[in-house]
This record gives C-alpha cells, structure tokens and sequence, in this order.
C-alpha cells in the first residue's frame, strides 16, 4: 500500500510538471521576430509553429530530440564549439542561426527545413536523457 501510495504521489507530480504553461519568448532572426514556447519544466524552447493542433508535436524540430545525443556531439567537439550546435549541424541535419531576445540577449537555435526551430540548449538536455536511456537499456 505505501508502495502504491508514493507511485500515485510521483506520477501526479510529473503530470503537473509536464502540464505547466509555456511561457511565450521572442526572438528576433535577419528574416523577422519568431514566437517560441519555453517550458522551464520539460527544459524545452520550441517555435510555436511546434505546438500541437491535438496531441503530440510534429514538427522536424521536435523529432529532432529524439535523435540528439550528448555523447556523439562530445566526440565531434574540439576547441570551443558548442555541443548544442554541433548535434544541431551533425546529428540531426539542423542549421544553427542566432536569435536575438526582446531583452538583448543572444541565443542560438537549431532551424530544420520544415522552418521549425528548438533551443541548442534543449538539444543539448534531450541528448543527454538520450544517451542515459541508452545505457540503461544495455
């Protein structure tokens, strides 16, 4: 029973996670201002062209998470490249582009051919719950 108890006690705690509202974000690209959804939860900067009509996502940059990983990047990196851009270029067939915040701060996104774009830094976060996933299935 307590078992039982702390299983229920976990999952309504991540469904409340996963159900916080995304905050809006935007940034500005050389082609004009992009809408992004950022989820703090799920570590997750999507465009909001992303966003699910009904059900899942399904947009390139969203599967591109799934393809991320951590440790193939870390392979790739020499000097002071970044992780992120690296799976963005290598790994999931992305190109890296810099957006600039209302706030002036400098970001850098991954833009796939569908115009859909998502955070290097969430690439970087997917990727490495990816390569764990990985290696736990071993």
């Amino acid at each position: 029973m307590k078992y039982l108890l702390s299983s229920v006690l976990i999952l309504v705690f991540f469904n409340a996670l996963s159900t916080v509202k995304a905050e809006e974000k935007k940034y500005k690209f050389d082609e004009g201002t992009i809408t992004f959804s950022h989820n703090q939860s799920l570590r997750l900067t999507l465009s909001k062209s992303c966003e699910p009509k009904s059900g899942e996502y399904s947009c390139d940059a969203y599967s591109a998470l799934k393809k991320a990983s951590f440790a193939k990047a870390m392979k790739q990196v020499s000097g002071s490249l970044n992780p992120g851009s690296v799976i963005c270029k290598s790994i999931t067939g992305g190109t890296v582009v810099l957006g600039l915040s209302e706030k002036g701060n400098e970001n850098s996104f991954c833009r796939f051919k569908d115009g859909s774009m998502v955070d290097n830094g969430s690439l970087v976060y997917y990727g490495r719950k990816n390569d764990k996933r990985t290696i736990q299935q071993r």
